[in-house]
């Protein structure tokens, strides 16, 4: 009776690591679906934040353009009204705001350039966050296949034994009674 006993517990503390494992997989898994599905989220979060700054850029660049046609517009205007509209003075109030446009767009296109490298960063990143949302899950995966083979040499005597009561059984042979009918339970330990 004690060997029964010590079978059932043994078979009871296997069957509870196996499914310990089965549920740690399982989790490992919806952990990593989870983290998937956060970084995925960032991630078009961080596209709409680009689209806001390219959008932002060429809203400042037209502006810069808007601006720069004002500063020739109004040189245009005084140039003609002090009645120097044919001058060099004229074409240096031109070159002076085309210089001061064309800095204004550097500005604007390396703000950009920055800002473009950031995404790009940030993008790597989510990646990476994705690729160790993986490496955990594979790595839970093999810690509960690790718990359960250490269950199972934990208990290897008492599997020994189930498999000599099996085998006694039988027949005396140390191999499960292939005969053996599950409907009538020809063959099956009482």
């Amino acid at each position: 009776m004690a060997a029964i006993t010590s079978t059932l517990i043994a078979t009871a503390a296997i069957a509870s690591a196996g499914y310990g494992a089965y549920s740690s997989i399982n989790a490992a898994e919806d952990q990593k679906d989870a983290q998937n599905r956060i970084t995925s989220a960032q991630q078009r979060q961080e596209a709409l934040r680009m689209q806001a700054m390219e959008l932002d850029n060429r809203r400042k660049q037209m502006e810069a353009l808007r601006t720069q046609q004002r500063a020739r517009a109004l040189a245009l205007a005084t140039a003609t009204n002090q009645g120097a509209g044919q001058s060099t003075g004229l074409e240096g109030a031109y070159g002076q705001t085309q210089g001061m446009s064309g800095n204004n767009l550097l500005g604007l296109n390396q703000g950009l350039q920055l800002g473009q490298a950031n995404f790009a960063l940030n993008s790597s990143i989510s990646a990476a966050r994705m690729d160790m949302a993986s490496a955990q899950s594979q790595a839970a995966t093999g810690q509960a296949f690790t718990q359960f083979g250490g269950t199972l040499m934990a208990n290897m005597g008492t599997i020994s034994k189930i498999g000599q009561s099996f085998g006694s059984s039988s027949g005396g042979s140390s191999q499960v009674n292939p005969n053996w009918n599950m409907r009538t339970s020809q063959g099956a330990i009482y």
